[in-house]
């Protein structure tokens, strides 16, 4: 719901309500108690709408994400309108997808730079780690291993060592021994790999995760 749009619906519950009290149908002290409640009500309505309306755009990019492949800058232009007339939580997440798909595409670069840009700040946990897992691998896929560094160093421990517990847990143990293996600590880097293969049920990871050690190895 718009602002203007609010500000009507606030003018006409004030002459509703002041035309109550004129005619004597009500008090003073309760046109200032109707006049407060109704100011609330709208308000509140107006909150839902616009969190119901995000919500749908959100579950709409979602629904069209095939339309990343056979027109890829039209949907990355409807995730940047999405962005652009978002807040909070909802502007934090399209800000996470609009970096997946650009990495999807093959345009790391591009993805690194929106999560660089940004910090969020209203994601849940889970997406949180996953913001900056992703920030992580893109950054030493850049070969940018000082700001690696800094990620490592500023939320390992607030956010991407709570999330090894979680579902993408193998996937940070698989980045930070990517940058171990940079920094020329293969044997932490063989350590973190085999950490990464016990978090993961998925066969083909596992497999994936013995290939990056027998590299390694040799």
């Amino acid at each position: 719901m718009k602002k203007a749009t609010i500000n009507i619906l606030n003018l006409i519950w004030l002459i509703f309500v002041f035309y109550l009290r004129q005619r004597g149908i009500i008090s003073n002290a309760f046109f200032i108690i109707a006049l407060l409640a109704g100011m609330v009500v709208i308000s509140a309505i107006s909150i839902r709408s616009t969190l119901k309306s995000r919500s749908d755009m959100i579950k709409r990019l979602k629904e069209n994400s095939a339309k990343a492949l056979s027109d890829p800058d039209g949907y990355i232009s409807e995730i940047n309108d999405g962005i652009e007339k978002s807040r909070g939580y909802e502007r934090d997440y399209l800000i996470l997808h609009k970096a997946n798909t650009l990495a999807k595409l093959g345009r790391d670069s591009e993805a690194c730079f929106t999560l660089k840009d940004h910090r969020p700040l209203y994601l849940d946990k889970d997406n949180l780690g996953v913001y900056y897992n992703n920030l992580l691998g893109l950054l030493i896929k850049q070969n940018c291993i000082g700001e690696a560094k800094s990620i490592v160093d500023e939320y390992y421990k607030t956010i991407l060592e709570p999330a090894i517990d979680s579902s993408i847990g193998y996937s940070i143990l698989i980045n930070l021994a990517s940058l171990k293996q940079k920094e020329g600590k293969t044997y932490e880097a063989l350590e973190l790999l085999e950490k990464a293969k016990y978090k993961t049920s998925d066969e083909k990871i596992k497999e994936n995760i013995e290939q990056l050690k027998s590299k390694l190895q040799n």
